[in-house]
């Protein structure tokens, strides 16, 4: 148990330093953005919690967000075989505000109990009003 916990912790930290942070949406010519803040594996309860925040001012922004989750299978020699699999979802982020969103992953990988999820990514956030940033 205490093991775990801190796994979770290195983990976090390792997704807040390195993966969750600069995924962007850019939806206006000012620059306004919807950005992925952070992104917490939670494998107790097959979930992931996206923190995104919506710096416009007036500007509403219909997201689909997606993560990529990293699932060990530690039987294999070596420190064990890892594989991944794509989740998304879709949410609006009102103006100047923050949103948690939350998407059920599986608890295995491709139906192989040994497969346990591990760690998470965010790997896009895009939308109908994402453009591409000015040069």
């Amino acid at each position: 148990m205490l093991r775990q916990a801190i796994i979770s912790v290195v983990v976090f930290l390792c997704l807040a330093a390195n993966c969750a942070f600069g995924q962007t949406c850019v939806i206006s010519d000012n620059g306004d953005t919807v950005e992925a803040f952070s992104a917490i594996l939670d494998a107790q309860s097959n979930t992931v919690e996206v923190t995104l925040g919506n710096d416009s001012k007036d500007t509403a922004a219909n997201v689909t967000v997606t993560v990529e989750v990293t699932y060990r299978n530690p039987r294999y020699t070596g420190g064990g075989k890892t594989a991944t699999a794509e989740y998304s979802g879709k949410t609006q982020v009102g103006p100047q505000s923050t949103k948690k969103m939350t998407l059920s992953i599986s608890d295995s990988y491709d139906n192989d109990k040994n497969y346990k999820a591990e760690s998470v990514k965010v790997v896009s956030v895009s939308g109908n009003k994402c453009m591409l940033p000015p040069p």
